[in-house]
């Protein structure tokens, strides 16, 4: 069983705490529980605590006219909310709902910054991850015609090798090579495939469907099945929707959308393998991820799920409406209306027609 500062240490922004200062910082947290449906925190209200997922998962969605949007990302165990505190108070944007009973951690936001404030080189480097995650975030949803676009990011980098040679790739990006040389040829629309969720989402389930073929088959192991079966799933409930950078246009009919999945996959599943991102001999974007398939097979049989599961959004909203106008129908039965019929070519009217 993991100790509270063996837990905290593990987020991100918090990774460059010592062992006393994560002892330290564990004295801040409680537990704390809440039921499927609850509101964890609302937009507009103040950001003041930060949250560590134990068990469970929380969908992160907006209000818009009193009605909750579909989830914009779905949080689970070891997930972090509200890293922002760290910065100092701010208003939520968005509204975090409990999908299942949830088990948490909860510091708050105050005696967390106190805690940094105490130790300034700690305070910079903190602020620094917090910080870099956000730009990271804004930069590669930015349009590509934008300013300095081709800085890809700032800091650190790593170096992957495809037929054309080696080239810098960001060090904590997940998407690689191709997709790193794929958002520097192909800026025509300045759209981002990552303002298509579901088609990213479909595009992970194939991943999925095809890696428990290949295991099946005896194509790859089971371990770098369940790597990718495990990465796919966190694509799937919206998560490193930033790193799919490459334009919604390019050419190559959709192979460069095809590799920033196949890459993001396999870095991802790397990590949750107990490995660096880039070291794909454990796990590889094109030979594993990609096995046995070709863009011409992943890419419409991912748009048709796209279909698929927009049109039954789609279905369900319009029978929300149909639902609408007929009890509209029915609340106003009583009014006189004008109306309008065509009998023999011509246009009548019926000053007592009712809706």
């Amino acid at each position: 069983m993991s100790t509270v500062a063996e837990i905290i240490s593990r987020i991100p922004v918090l990774q460059e705490l010592e062992a006393d200062q994560a002892e330290q910082a564990a004295r801040l947290f409680s537990v704390k529980r809440f039921a499927a449906g609850e509101v964890i925190h609302k937009e507009g209200t103040r950001r003041d605590q930060l949250l560590l997922i134990q068990s469970g998962s929380v969908d992160i969605l907006q209000i818009t006219e009193g009605k909750p949007s579909l989830p914009l990302i779905t949080y689970g165990q070891g997930d972090a909310l509200g890293e922002g505190v760290l910065l100092g108070e701010a208003d939520y944007f968005t509204t975090a709902i409990a999908r299942t009973s949830v088990d948490s951690l909860v510091a708050d936001g105050d005696k967390l910054r106190e805690m940094l404030d105490s130790d300034d080189a700690l305070k910079i480097r903190v602020y620094g991850r917090v910080i870099n995650s956000l730009l990271m975030r804004m930069t590669r949803l930015a349009p590509r015609g934008t300013p300095d676009s081709l800085e890809l990011c700032p800091g650190n980098t790593r170096t992957e090798r495809d037929l054309l040679g080696d080239k810098e790739v960001p060090d904590d990006a997940y998407f690689g090579v191709q997709t790193a040389r794929a958002i520097e040829n192909f800026q025509i629309s300045g759209i981002p495939i990552s303002l298509y969720p579901d088609f990213i989402a479909s595009f992970a389930l194939v991943k999925i469907a095809a890696a428990k073929a290949n295991r099946d088959c005896g194509v790859i192991s089971s371990e770098v099945c369940e790597g990718i079966e495990s990465a796919a799933h966190e694509i799937v409930q919206g998560k490193l929707l930033e790193q799919f950078s490459v334009d919604v246009i390019q050419g190559g009919a959709g192979t460069s959308t095809n590799m920033n999945v196949n890459e993001v996959i396999a870095n991802r599943a790397l990590e949750l393998m107990g490995h660096e991102k880039g070291d794909y001999q454990h796990c590889r974007p094109n030979d594993d991820v990609n096995a046995s398939q070709s863009t011409n097979d992943a890419y419409p049989t991912a748009l048709k799920l796209t279909m698929l599961t927009s049109n039954q959004r789609l279905l369900a909203e319009l029978k929300r409406l149909v639902s609408a106008f007929r009890a509209k129908g029915q609340e106003f039965d009583n009014v006189l209306k004008m109306g309008a019929h065509s009998s023999a070519g011509r246009c009548t009217h019926d000053a007592r027609a009712r809706v």
